[in-house]
C-alpha cells in the first residue's frame, strides 16, 4: 500500500504538528521542525481530544 501511495504522488513528512491554520480552500500545518505543509484534507487522528480540527 505504501508503494501505491508513493506512486500516486502521496508525500510523507514525519513530524509533530503544533498548529493548524484553516483557510477557505486549504489548511496549513505548522510542524515542530519548522516545516509548513499545505493540505486540502487534514485527517485528525489524535483521538477524543481533537487537537487539530
Amino acid at each position: 500500500m505504501l508503494q501505491k501511495c508513493i506512486s500516486n504522488g502521496v508525500k510523507f513528512h514525519q513530524a509533530k504538528v503544533i498548529k493548524v491554520i484553516h483557510e477557505e480552500s486549504k489548511s496549513l500545518l505548522i510542524c515542530n521542525d519548522g516545516v509548513t505543509v499545505q493540505a486540502t484534507v487534514v485527517l485528525d487522528a489524535t483521538g477524543f481530544s481533537k487537537c487539530l480540527v
